[in-house]
C-alpha cells in the first residue's frame, strides 16, 4: 500500500526541513557556554509568554509541555559531541522544570480553593469519612463528633468553623439526606417537641441556616437568618417516615428554593439581605446544648455545602449518584443500624445487674425459673 504527497504538502515538508537546518547551522557554530545560555533562557521565554497570556493553570501545563518537547528535541540538536549536547540539555531541563513548578503549583492552589468552597461530610455509608471522621450514618440520637482521620487531634462536638468557605456571602447551597424513625417520632420524648437537627450559627436567632424537625406537623422545617433581627425566611415540607428523603436548599441573593429528591418542592424571597457568618455547624444540638431542642429520631448522610447557588441539573446529578450508593447498600446500613441498637440494649440490660451479682449475662443459671 503506498500513499502520494501532493505538491503542497511536499513544499511545506521541504521549508521545514530549511528552516531546521538553518536554525541547526546558525548555532551549532556557537560556543558552548552560548549554547547552554540559550537552551537554559528558551523554556524561561516561553513559559513567561504562556504565563502572560493563559490564565488556566491546566491549559498553561498542556501549552507548555507541548512546546517544550519540540523545543528540546531541536536544542538536543545542535550539539557536537556528547558533552555539549549534556549540558544544552541539563540547561534546558532547569528552565524547563521551574515554569513546570510554578504551573503546576497554581493548579495545584485552584483545586484546593474549590475544595474551600466545596465540603462533603458524613460522606461515607459503610465506613469512615475522610472529612470529619463519622463512621456510617450520623445518629442524631448521639452527639456529633468531628475528628478529621488525617488530624486525629483536631476534635470538637460540632463542624468547625474554617470548614466554610464564605467569600460569596449571599449564596450557599446545603444538601443531605435523612431518615425519620417513626416509632421513635411517636414516642412522647420527641412527639410534640421540636428537634435541631443543624444549625449553622452561634444561637437560634443569629443562624446563617436552621433545620427543625417538627413532629406534630410531620415536617421539616429550614430557618434562614436576614440581617433583619428575628426575622426569618421559613419553608418547610412533609417527609415520609422510615425512608431516606433527599433535601436541598438553596439561597441566591434574595432567593430561596427548597428541593425534595431533587425536585422543587417551594421557594420565597428574602425580604432584607443575608451575610454569611464565620460561625460553627452543629448536628443534633444546639449551640447553648438546650436538651429541649436536643436530638433527633433519625440519621443523616452525605452531607454537604457549597459557597455557591447549585442550578437543578447539578443538584439532580449529586442525588442520582448518591441515590444508587445508598440503594446499593440500604440494607447493610439498616442492620449496622440494628446492631447498634441491640448493643445499646444489651449494655443497658447489663448496667441492671449489681455488682455483686455473681451471675452473668450469659451464665445458663440466670435464665432458669
Amino acid at each position: 500500500m503506498s500513499s502520494n504527497l501532493s505538491n503542497s504538502e511536499l513544499k511545506n515538508a521541504i521549508e521545514m526541513f530549511k528552516i531546521q537546518q538553518i536554525f541547526k547551522k546558525t548555532f551549532v557554530d556557537f560556543k558552548p557556554q552560548t549554547k547552554i545560555f540559550i537552551s537554559f533562557l528558551i523554556p524561561l521565554v516561553v513559559g513567561f509568554i504562556i504565563y502572560s497570556f493563559i490564565t488556566s493553570p491546566i491549559t498553561q501545563i498542556i501549552v507548555f509541555s507541548i512546546i517544550a518537547l519540540l523545543s528540546g528535541i531541536l536544542i538536543y540538536s545542535i550539539g557536537n559531541n556528547y558533552a555539549e549536547k549534556w549540558g544544552i540539555v541539563t540547561a534546558f531541563l532547569v528552565g524547563l522544570f521551574y515554569w513546570l513548578y510554578v504551573f503546576i503549583k497554581n493548579y495545584r492552589k485552584q483545586q484546593a480553593d474549590l475544595d474551600i468552597g466545596k465540603k462533603n461530610f458524613i460522606c461515607n455509608p459503610l465506613g469512615v469519612c475522610d472529612i470529619d471522621g463519622v463512621k456510617g450514618p450520623y445518629n442524631g440520637e448521639e452527639k456529633y463528633i468531628f475528628n478529621p482521620p488525617s488530624k486525629p487531634d483536631e476534635k470538637s462536638e460540632y463542624i468547625p468553623n474554617n470548614q466554610f468557605d464564605i467569600r460569596i456571602s449571599d449564596k450557599f447551597t446545603y444538601m443531605f439526606w435523612i431518615k425519620i424513625d417513626y416509632s421513635k417520632w411517636i414516642n412522647t420524648n420527641y412527639y410534640g417537641r421540636d428537634k435541631i437537627i443543624l444549625m449553622k450559627g452561634n444561637s437560634i436567632e443569629s443562624s446563617d441556616l436552621a433545620v427543625w424537625a417538627l413532629p406534630v406537623n410531620e415536617a421539616l422545617q429550614f430557618d434562614i437568618g436576614t440581617n433583619i433581627p428575628n426575622q426569618l425566611v421559613s419553608l418547610s415540607t412533609n417527609f415520609s417516615f422510615d425512608k431516606w428523603i433527599h433535601y436541598t436548599i438553596v439561597v441566591n441573593n434574595k432567593v430561596v428554593e427548597l428541593y425534595k429528591n431533587a425536585t422543587l418542592e417551594k421557594s420565597a424571597l428574602i425580604n432584607g439581605t443575608i451575610s454569611l457568618k464565620n460561625t460553627p455547624l452543629y448536628l443534633g444540638t444546639t449551640p447553648s446544648n438546650n436538651p429541649e431542642y436536643n436530638n433527633f429520631p433519625g440519621q443523616i448522610l452525605y452531607l454537604s455545602y457549597n459557597n455557591s447557588n447549585l442550578l437543578p441539573t447539578d443538584i439532580y446529578d449529586i442525588y442520582q449518584k448518591e441515590y444508587d450508593n445508598i440503594s446499593n447498600v440500604a440494607e447493610i446500613i439498616n442492620n449496622n443500624l440494628n446492631d447498634k441498637e441491640n448493643d445499646k440494649e444489651n449494655t443497658s440490660n447489663n448496667c441492671v445487674n449489681s455488682p455483686n451479682d455473681e451471675s452473668s449475662p450469659n451464665d445458663e443459671s440466670s435464665y432458669k425459673d
